[in-house]
């Protein structure tokens, strides 16, 4: 198996267990590099969270040369977290007056004991002392986030598309830290709702203090248990809102096109549609899904449908999706930019939007070659039947950039979005509206089972 730097195709690789892994900050032979979350060592100016600084570097954005090695000098510190330091402040004030006023001093050892079980504080992983409880969590930022500084920076509009895709991959791993003075391993249970009703299990290992989790939702709460040795910690956190980019061996560019605002103040569901790169690697041999992945995937999206908008030429004789012969498959050869536009591929957007009204095709996995162009398109569509603004539209289109750099400044939905002035609507998402019923036939009752299936309150 390969494991560690390797160097292949003039790209340094980490691996891990024979597999491309995002290691974060590593060192090697007296030289640190930093592995993003395809497993490739990144070049130029990147900025670094203390979760996956490993403890070699300390949070901020460093610059790495063409040789992917860490450039010495170079170091721009991050924003001091005023309102971490504030709630640290307050936790304090109040554990000294609740001992203060209420407690005698061996009850508030006992009480002390208890706080750090069931509400978690800021630990270094260290204390080793036999009194210690044999499990605790570390404290969690007010919103944990789960891609990069920049990409959040892009997506709140403090920076442009060009300049965020500077920073390398914009997904993170959310990172669950603990320490266990045990020797044993615990499990954690993370779910949406704090009756864990639905929840997923974890391993936490006595040895590591940590363990990535993958593919969380954004804006979202989430309630964990941890136990280990018959020791509970219960807690929440919540990720901050953002694009969900998702991390998927095999393929890319993928992630899910929920959680934008609308005009109307709702929200598009996120874990409907998820759209990204081929999986079968039939256009691009790079682009594959292992076994292990598919049911990965499966499991933790459930798709049903494999919606495939690339054309049915690329494949003879009888096509099995690679999700598996029980996920409903369908080639589209759908049109994109300028295309949409021509009467001859009415009837394929026809069909494209009547199957997306159909809600038995949900969860989806959308997408075509490099989920860029004709995934790119038939989003934007999408998102603008439901009210998402133009800006967040061409946002989202613009996301590609970090995959594809061209797509981060060159918009090619400038062509659709100037066809589109020819339709009536005080603005795009009502001449999206009237192109789709007016020239493609959609009707008004698969609209809004559309809006019906993406949408919530």
């Amino acid at each position: 198996m390969k494991n560690g730097l390797i160097l292949e195709n003039g790209e340094l690789i980490y691996y891990k267990n024979d597999s491309p892994h995002h290691a974060g900050v590593v060192e090697k032979d007296g030289d640190i590099y930093y592995i993003g979350s395809d497993g490739r060592a990144v070049k130029g100016e990147h900025a670094i969270h203390r979760t996956m600084a490993n403890g070699i570097l300390k949070r901020g954005t460093y610059k790495f040369g063409d040789d992917y090695k860490l450039v010495e000098g170079f170091y721009i510190a991050p924003e001091k977290r005023k309102s971490k330091k504030k709630k640290k402040k307050m936790r304090k004030a109040a554990i000294i007056v609740i001992s203060s006023l209420l407690f005698v001093s061996m009850l508030l050892v006992s009480l002390f004991s208890f706080d750090l079980i069931s509400w978690p504080g800021d630990r270094d992983g260290s204390d080793n002392d036999s009194n210690s409880n044999k499990l605790s969590v570390f404290a969690f930022e007010n919103e944990v986030l789960l891609c990069s500084e920049a990409a959040k920076n892009f997506y709140d509009n403090k920076i442009d598309a060009e300049e965020a895709v500077k920073s390398g991959s914009p997904y993170r791993p959310f990172v669950f830290k603990y320490n266990i003075n045990a020797n044993k391993n615990g499990k954690l249970y993370l779910s949406e709702n704090d009756a864990f009703l639905e929840c997923k299990e974890f391993v936490l290992p006595h040895d590591l203090g940590g363990i990535d989790i993958d593919n969380l939702k954004t804006g979202t709460t989430y309630y964990y248990k941890a136990e280990c040795d018959g020791e509970t910690v219960l807690g929440s956190f919540r990720t901050a809102a953002s694009v969900r980019y998702l991390s998927i061996p095999g393929v890319y560019n993928v992630r899910d096109i929920g959680g934008y605002t609308t005009a109307d103040g709702k929200i598009v569901k996120q874990g409907f549609i998820i759209r990204g790169s081929e999986v079968d690697g039939l256009s691009e041999t790079a682009l594959f899904l292992k076994n292990e992945d598919v049911q990965y995937m499966k499991s933790e999206f459930g798709f049903v449908c494999d919606f495939d908008l690339r054309d049915e030429s690329i494949f003879t004789g009888k096509y099995t999706s690679r999700f598996g012969a029980d996920v409903k498959h369908k080639f589209y050869n759908a049109p994109f930019y300028g295309n949409i536009f021509n009467a001859s591929n009415k009837q394929t957007l026809k069909n494209i939007f009547s199957d997306l009204a159909d809600k038995s095709n949900y969860p989806m996995y959308l997408h075509c070659t490099y989920g860029a162009d004709r995934t790119g398109v038939v989003v934007f569509l999408i998102q603008g039947l439901l009210g998402v603004s133009e800006e967040d539209m061409v946002k989202e289109f613009r996301q590609t950039g970090y995959f594809k750099n061209a797509y981060s400044y060159n918009s090619n939905m400038d062509i659709v979005l100037l066809a589109l002035e020819g339709y009536e609507g005080e603005n795009v998402n009502e001449r999206i509206e009237n192109f789709l019923k007016k020239d493609i036939g959609v009707t008004e009752e698969e609209i809004q089972s559309i809006r019906d299936i993406l949408l919530e309150d």
